[in-house]
């Protein structure tokens, strides 16, 4: 969240403010509604709400499919995606050094993950 801002889902964001500092003054305003334009919220092509993850198809290199993604949740900054395979869900830790490719067309992620990362 190198900017002070980063979207949550559709609807909501984590914002920084300049002079709150503390983490007790940061815990009142939580929950707090800003309003800001559309033409005044800017956002990278390369980036994506964590919403808009859900149903993209997780891709390793080496691996081939792992499982297609069927919720996000995000607990401060980090990205846990919970996945469907083989019947089973299990939880990934989405790390920006695994992505090699983010298709947005095709709604894939393919990864390079290191050799025993996945283990079932």
């Amino acid at each position: 969240m190198e900017d002070g801002f980063r979207f949550k889902t559709d609807n909501s964001a984590i914002i920084t403010f300049d002079g709150v500092e503390s983490e007790k003054y940061a815990k009142r305003m939580v929950g707090s509604s800003v309003f800001l334009f559309k033409t005044e919220i800017i956002v990278s092509p390369d980036e994506l709400n964590d919403s808009e993850l859900v149903n993209y198809l997780l891709v390793d290199e080496i691996l081939g499919e792992i499982g297609l993604i069927d919720q996000v949740d995000n607990y401060s900054g980090n990205i846990v995606l919970q996945l469907i395979l083989r019947a089973k869900n299990y939880l990934f830790l989405l790390m920006k050094i695994f992505i090699v490719l983010l298709d947005k067309i095709n709604k894939i992620i393919k990864l390079k993950l290191f050799e025993g990362f996945l283990f079932d």
